[in-house]
């Protein structure tokens, strides 16, 4: 899942990126910490398209 900020000049000095620089996403990586059961997997078939819908 991709963030993307409303606010992204916070992100930008969090993250201490240079000046003139503004984050537009954040892309995380990793396993989740959140002790939820996880969802079943869907197929890539189920939710992607190809020259159609």
């Amino acid at each position: 899942m991709t963030y993307t900020t409303s606010a992204p000049g916070l992100v930008t000095e969090a993250l201490g990126a240079p000046e003139g620089y503004l984050v537009e996403a954040v892309l995380p990586l990793g396993y989740s910490d959140d002790p939820k059961p996880k969802e079943p997997r869907k197929f890539v078939e189920e939710f992607t398209h190809r020259n159609k819908w």
